[in-house]
């Protein structure tokens, strides 16, 4: 496992985050979801242009093993901001990726942190959740409750309900993450009938734990409880393995357009999940169906 190697697996993260098909209320290969601004084609274009970041950070990682952790944020903030902006640039000012640009920015950055120490065991999702808890240390409280950020989405979710978002997850070691979507990681796919099921059978686990701020930024709290209650449910019933999985993804997806639902903080945990799933290595793309994919995602037999 190298900086290359690193770098990769998180630009195939946000491209398999992009592709996977049903998500409820958010873009993929079938629609936009609750958004009319993007498509998954101004994705595409995002995940190509923020490449050559991820490789940066993963570089830095190794070579900055040796510097204090909680001095790391702030040196690799300027590469964050510059992938944003490459970002904006690549799909014409639409925000794509910002939120995991950070989350799966660090977690590119403290996996090759841990590499450098010469223990590839450490390479492992708890580890690297660590290293990202003491990277942000403070983080919520420095930006959210301070002068910083003023009219952030972020922090006026944070101001109207007290939830700290993506912010919170990193500096608190992905919890939401570790109340079942690792799990489920580290099962594997081979169970399902493809990568896409799989990925939705993870991406229901995090919509059931997760105190989504996209969410919390467009409705009220209640609508947020209601989007887990509905997760939980699919999941009680036997998630991507029940009969008619996808009739039943494709009415919550048509349900969530229509109230204007997003889970956006969820589908970026999404990829930060296939992240560890391809650094662990819990799957490989050997067991995918295509034919299975297709037959999923467009019903055809």
């Amino acid at each position: 496992m190298n900086a290359e190697t690193v770098g990769q697996f998180a630009i195939r993260s946000l491209l398999y985050e992009a592709s996977t098909t049903q998500k409820p209320g958010l873009v993929d290969r079938r629609n936009s979801g609750a958004h009319s601004d993007m498509d998954y084609f101004t994705f595409m274009a995002s995940g190509a242009a923020l490449a050559k970041g991820f490789h940066l950070l993963a570089n830095l990682g190794y070579e900055w093993s040796d510097k204090p952790l909680k001095s790391l944020l702030n040196d690799i903030r300027p590469i964050g901001l510059k992938m944003g902006k490459c970002m904006l640039q690549a799909t014409g000012d639409i925000n794509t990726h910002r939120g995991v640009i950070f989350s799966l920015g660090l977690v590119t950055f403290a996996t090759l942190r841990l590499v450098s120490k010469g223990d590839i065991k450490k390479a492992r999702a708890e580890d690297i959740f660590e290293v990202t808890s003491q990277m942000t240390e403070g983080i919520c409280k420095n930006e959210l409750e301070g002068l910083a950020l003023f009219n952030s989405n972020g922090k006026k979710v944070y101001k109207r309900f007290g939830k700290t978002g993506i912010r919170g997850e990193v500096e608190a070691g992905f919890p939401t993450l570790l109340k079942g979507a690792l799990d489920e990681v580290r099962k594997g796919s081979r169970n399902y009938a493809d990568k896409n099921a799989f990925f939705l059978q993870i991406l229901f686990q995090i919509l059931k734990h997760c105190e989504d701020s996209t969410i919390l930024y467009r409705h009220e709290f209640k609508t947020l409880e209601e989007v887990q209650l509905q997760a939980s449910s699919f999941l009680d019933s036997g998630g991507m393995l029940q009969p008619e999985a996808m009739k039943k993804v494709l009415e919550m997806d048509q349900a969530f357009i229509g109230k204007n639902i997003s889970p956006g903080g969820s589908a970026d945990l999404l990829a930060v999940s296939i992240m560890i799933g391809l650094l662990e290595g819990s799957y490989t793309l050997s067991n995918c169906s295509w034919v299975s994919f297709c037959r999923n995602v467009f019903h055809f037999k």
